[in-house]
């Protein structure tokens, strides 16, 4: 096919459809209830049927009931009768419409084509811009994938759903109950997973990590995704801060019980390198690629969400820890004056991620100083930025140990859980050993 006789071809659109409808309302105005909790007037091609949709909304909002008398007084006194080609077409909207209800299939029809029709009018606009060569391509290409993603986010689902409905989308009875259904992602430690509803973590889930500087948030997050890795799930870990290899040295330390230290000395003796690459081999082994890392000092949402779908497109991600977030970019790419808003942008764009990919994300936030100043436990309030973080949240962990001059090699930690929709807040008592980079339980 040519590129000419590409753009000669008309758009995807079911006309038969569109009217049948708008007919189906107009045979029993009780139709319009399921139509309008999917279509928009947009998702009409023909603008008389958009026209049309648009009064008949205005109709059933104002509380009367939808006939061709109550849709052609609408036209006539909004000035739209004759270009809807008159009273004449909203007889004929009706006309070889099966006497079979079917509305079900001709809505789904219709959200289909306007949903093609908005993909190639954003896949158009990504051309038409990238011919103007006007910006650098992977801004370009960044703002391409939030176009299309917006997409499916504009998508209605149908609205509310009976439990039942619920229930037969889960597979049955058996399958909405079953243990499995209900089971999270483990974390290390079995004191947390006990107090966590569904014994872990759970798909969909966004979980804050909040702390002060060198409180531990990395620590907790590494610990919690080299776990997830253990159980043959992937993970992908994205760092703002720290180099892939650091994080990947650490991680594997923590794994294999070897001293960090030493190892960045050049001085682990020969049974420790043997640990390491055991630690290695179950971390980065060929056949179980779980774990992904990602280091990019200029990541959005946006970017993030890109590359997780062409991950998740090969094989299915459970989890994925960001460190941290206000190291992350607006969706712009560029520094509002109101940082709380872009926080807002970033927190709601990471838990929307949550629910597509249906995996855990955790996301590391620092806090502000008033808990540091005034020497006590971190509470929600603390976290930097925006109240939207600890509204988006599912889960909000505070790791926190009293203050020392000295620091021990095995510290003392509250794992503080201030947060949990669903389920219960309290403590979990952890020790940090700082040779290995590594909470155990206490």
């Amino acid at each position: 096919m040519t590129e000419t006789e590409l753009y000669d071809r008309p758009l995807p659109a079911n006309l038969d459809c569109e009217r049948f409808v708008l007919g189906s309302i107009l045979m029993n105005s009780e139709c319009f209830d399921k139509v309008a909790a999917i279509l928009d007037p947009a998702d009409f091609l023909l603008e008389k049927h958009k026209r049309i949709f648009h009064r008949m909304t205005e109709i059933a909002h104002s509380g009367e009931r939808i006939d061709r008398v109550t849709l052609a007084n609408a036209l006539m006194t909004s000035g739209q009768l004759e270009s809807v080609d008159g009273f004449a077409y909203l007889i004929s909207l009706d006309q070889d419409l099966p006497r079979i209800e079917n509305i079900e299939s001709y809505i789904r029809i219709v959200q289909d084509k306007s949903t093609k029709r908005r993909a190639i009018m954003a896949y158009q606009q990504a051309i038409d811009e990238l011919m103007l060569d006007a910006e650098d391509a992977p801004e370009l290409l960044e703002k391409s994938e939030h176009m299309i993603s917006a997409l499916r986010a504009d998508r209605k689902d149908g609205g509310f759903k009976t439990p039942m409905q619920v229930i037969n989308e889960a597979g049955g009875v058996d399958a909405f109950l079953s243990p499995r259904t209900l089971a999270g992602i483990p974390t290390p430690w079995h004191g947390l997973n006990l107090m966590l509803t569904g014994g872990g973590f759970s798909p969909g889930q966004l979980v804050v990590i909040g702390g002060r500087p060198g409180a531990g948030k990395t620590g907790i997050s590494a610990n919690i995704a080299v776990g997830c890795v253990q159980k043959w799930h992937r993970c992908a870990y994205v760092s703002l801060e720290m180099t892939s290899a650091d994080m990947l040295r650490r991680m594997v330390c923590s794994r294999a019980s070897v001293n960090l230290k030493k190892l960045s000395h050049l001085e682990s003796n020969p049974m420790e390198r043997e640990y390491i690459a055991e630690a290695l081999d179950e971390l980065a082994a060929p056949d179980h690629p779980g774990l992904l890392m990602w280091k990019n000092q200029t990541a959005s949402v946006l970017a993030l969400r890109a590359e997780l779908r062409r991950e998740a497109a090969k094989a299915p991600i459970a989890m994925v820890v960001v460190d941290y977030l206000q190291l992350m970019e607006s969706i712009s790419g560029k520094r509002d004056q109101n940082r709380n808003n872009e926080i807002s942008d970033m927190s709601r764009g990471l838990k929307l991620l949550a629910m597509e990919l249906k995996c855990v994300v955790i996301v590391l936030s620092q806090l502000s100083r008033d808990s540091e100043k005034q020497e006590r436990r971190p509470k929600l309030s603390d976290l930097r930025d925006s109240g939207a973080i600890e509204a988006d949240a599912d889960i909000v962990l505070f790791p926190y140990t009293q203050p020392v001059e000295v620091m021990p090699d095995v510290q003392d930690y509250e794992l503080i859980i201030a947060k949990q929709r669903n389920g219960p807040v309290g403590m979990v008592p952890l020790a940090f050993v700082r040779r290995f980079v590594r909470f155990e339980e206490k």
